[in-house]
């Protein structure tokens, strides 16, 4: 049990870092060539870590990725994010929404599958089972994860920012939010696929009651006279 623990939160410590690490890159060279501020990489991983675990890791990610950004804004003078209401508040609510999104429409969608399965109709392979199980809604939350965050920062720039809520809105609209969601639908469900083989998990598919399909039997050999 000890073991199980320390390895968690090794392997928590160690996803801090890497965001911490891929979102400090994105700033310095978007900011520094285009004078944005997206998060491509880093946003898919932390709504990713929100995803993976049980209820209580719900927080993990989008906490982690809140606190980044705002010790980044320090780093590189990006006032609209000084205030943990924009940059922190936002984020951990959006890991929340993560979660609970994947988990509702996983449900949704294992109970049909299951009850396809009690049917008795033709199983489908492991496969198949995977992507719509999983890879399926995780991209789904993924998407929704990343536009609750961009509505959320919109929103408390709007009471905070002042003047900085129509550039950021802009930037949102234009450039940012489209790219991070299509971001999100791809590589969320391939980082939530990395941390449950990490972890030794990967046969866990969740919700997931029935059986895989059996192979199909080999051709009998011809008897010759």
């Amino acid at each position: 049990m000890k073991k199980d623990v320390a390895h968690r939160v090794a392997f928590i410590g160690v996803m801090s870092a890497l965001i911490f690490v891929v979102l400090t890159l994105e700033t310095y060279v978007f900011i520094g060539i285009l004078g944005i501020n997206p998060a491509f990489l880093s946003l898919p991983l932390a709504i990713a870590l929100c995803m993976f675990g049980d209820w209580r890791d719900e927080f993990y990610g989008g906490t982690i990725f809140g606190v980044c950004a705002f010790i980044i804004s320090f780093m590189v003078g990006y006032v609209p994010m000084y205030n943990p209401l924009v940059s922190v508040l936002p984020r951990v609510l959006m890991g929340v929404g993560a979660y609970w999104i994947y988990h509702l429409f996983s449900f949704i969608v294992n109970a049909i599958l299951n009850g396809r399965e009690k049917k008795g109709r033709k199983l489908l392979s492991r496969k198949k089972n995977i992507f719509l199980r999983e890879t399926l809604p995780a991209a789904f939350a993924g998407v929704c994860g990343a536009l609750i965050n961009t509505v959320l920062v919109l929103a408390m720039l709007s009471v905070f920012g002042g003047d900085a809520f129509g550039v950021a809105f802009k930037v949102a609209i234009s450039f940012n939010s489209p790219i991070e969601m299509a971001c999100c639908a791809v590589l969320v469900p391939v980082y939530v696929r990395v941390m449950k083989i990490s972890l030794k998990e990967s046969d866990k598919v969740l919700y997931w009651k029935g059986e895989e399909a059996a192979p199909a039997p080999a051709p009998a050999a011809e008897e010759h006279s």
